[in-house]
């Protein structure tokens, strides 16, 4: 009897192995992108929460701090403590939105968006040694089978 590849990496399957679950090989890949990534900035001054933040506000400038947090799979906690910091340092600034005043928008200033483009370099050499070898069009796979997990999980849990 041969082991289907799905049941292989299932938890509730008998031949379960932790090595074909998919979930451990996310983990296992995306801690090794990040520790790499945090090896790479740390010559710029920057760690991966500030570069997130960062790469949030390229993405959508005059954000919330609860889109940043969603964006960027950071605790709003921490969100709201380290933009405070770079706003300190003139990375950012805080203004109140104008049609809600209870919520505040960070803008991307020039220094910010300087230091961006320095640091793009280097995350941009660990992005792609990460996908060093890995066709263009597996690498669409990849893209939308995680995006299909992530709407998947985004419904309500099963009971």
């Amino acid at each position: 009897m041969s082991r289907s590849p799905k049941r292989k990496g299932d938890p509730s399957a008998e031949d379960f192995t932790v090595s074909d679950y998919l979930f451990y090989l996310v983990t296992q890949a995306m801690d090794k992108y990040e520790y790499g990534l945090e090896e790479v900035l740390k010559p710029t001054g920057f760690n991966k929460t500030r570069w997130r933040i960062l790469m949030s506000l390229r993405e959508q400038d005059g954000s919330s701090i609860t889109y940043i947090s969603e964006m960027t799979s950071i605790r709003r906690s921490t969100a709201s403590r380290v933009v405070e910091q770079m706003e300190k340092e003139g990375l950012v600034c805080r203004k109140p939105n104008k049609e809600d005043n209870r919520v505040t928008e960070v803008f991307l200033k020039k220094r910010g968006a300087d230091s961006l483009a320095r640091i793009l370099t280097v995350v941009g050499k660990q992005y792609q040694r990460s996908i060093q070898g890995i066709p263009a069009s597996d690498l669409k796979l990849v893209k939308k089978s995680l995006r299909t997990i992530i709407d998947n999980l985004n419904k309500t849990p099963i009971e």
